[in-house]
């Protein structure tokens, strides 16, 4: 029993071994949470990188407000033309 056990932790170590993290310079995403937001990062060099989020609740209301206005100025041109 314990040569099975000591043979799988070898295995498990090696296997752990030769893995590795991925290489990435750019990176997006989705933050589920208080906020709900997409998320972004870019490393600049290897010291420093940059992060933003987005706030979805922000975004929803940003389109509110533009279709609000696509809604008005389209009403407005079907009336200038009559």
């Amino acid at each position: 029993m314990k040569t099975k056990f000591f043979s799988a932790f070898i295995a498990l170590m090696f296997v752990v071994t030769l893995s590795q993290a991925q290489d990435y310079n750019k990176a997006i995403g989705l933050r589920l949470g208080y906020p709900n937001a997409i998320s972004g990062k870019m490393f600049i060099n290897d010291n420093a990188h940059l992060k933003e989020y987005w706030a979805l609740d922000h975004l929803v209301a940003l389109l509110i407000l533009v279709l609000q206005l696509c809604i008005r100025f389209t009403s407005r041109l079907a009336l200038s033309m009559d």
